[in-house]
């Protein structure tokens, strides 16, 4: 049951990290014109 739980979080975890990332690659550009202003 342990097991089953922890693989859970996992995913979640890992989609979540990828829908970051892609957010990322999106919104860079305008991340980095912020910093330069």
């Amino acid at each position: 049951m342990k097991y089953q739980v922890k693989e859970f979080i996992n995913e979640k975890y890992s989609k979540a990290v990828n829908i970051l990332k892609d957010n990322l690659k999106e919104h860079y550009h305008i991340f980095l014109w912020f910093e330069i202003k």
